[in-house]
């Protein structure tokens, strides 16, 4: 783990469901309401969100959460 990796905060939320996907970003229901996630925000995991229909944990750095008024 580098430097930059040791200073990323993230958050997790739980129970998201990935509503529709586009190339780069993935719609998903979390907190009653439905934010659109760019990929390239989404943490990996194991249970992590790829396409329309899953559910499962949405894990993301908290800059992305704030930018997205998730934080």
């Amino acid at each position: 783990m580098n430097d930059h990796e040791r200073q990323v905060k993230l958050m997790t939320f739980d129970d998201v469901e990935a509503v529709r996907s586009q190339e780069s970003a993935l719609l998903c229901r979390l907190s009653g309401r439905e934010v659109w996630v760019p990929i390239t925000d989404i943490a990996i995991a194991d249970d992590m969100l790829w396409k329309a229909g899953d559910r499962g944990r949405l894990i993301l750095s908290q800059r992305a959460a704030r930018e997205l008024g998730l934080a």
